[in-house]
């Protein structure tokens, strides 16, 4: 990608936090960015429901730095289609990735791989935090408000469970 990165940060629908970062691609229903976990540092992606957006706010001094860190050209890491919610999980499922997903409360979060898509809705193995397999959970699209993944906490998660994990 060339000349389309910017930064933004979002403030989502029932969080008082937001999420920041360098916008990389949107469809009509996502958008992707190289996420921003705080100050300037860059940590793993962000995938954002657009449902879900309140507001988006530009900072052009905080985004000159961040674009020198990252230089102008951007490639994402794997074939990442983000049409729709099941095109993101059936990626993530295509790389055996592990992922983040948040819902409307921000101080929580679940990880885990995904087992299966529909069109509405998508199953994971939930990864405990004692990087643990436990129970399956099952996630509507409608209700995410974002999909984290490649960051610094999932990337140390999995590397401590590489032998544990479940088939596919």
């Amino acid at each position: 990608m060339k000349n389309n990165l910017k930064y933004q940060k979002f403030k989502l629908d029932g969080w008082g936090n937001t999420i920041e970062g360098i916008f990389l691609q949107e469809s009509e229903k996502w958008i992707l960015t190289r996420h921003i976990y705080t100050d300037y540092m860059l940590d793993g992606y962000a995938i954002i429901n657009k449902k879900h957006i309140k507001k988006t706010y530009k900072d052009r001094f905080k985004e000159k730095i961040m674009l020198s860190k990252i230089g102008e050209d951007y490639t994402i890491p794997f074939d990442l289609k983000i049409k729709s919610g099941k095109q993101i999980v059936s990626s993530f499922a295509n790389e055996n990735l592990l992922f983040q997903i948040e819902e409307d409360d921000e101080n929580y979060c679940f990880i885990g791989k995904s087992i299966n898509i529909t069109n509405r809705a998508f199953t994971i193995n939930f990864l405990t935090p004692k990087i643990k397999w436990s129970d399956e959970m099952t996630f509507d699209f409608n209700d995410i408000r974002a999909f984290f993944f490649m960051n610094d906490y999932l990337n140390t998660l999995e590397s401590n469970c590489k032998k544990k994990l479940p088939p596919r």
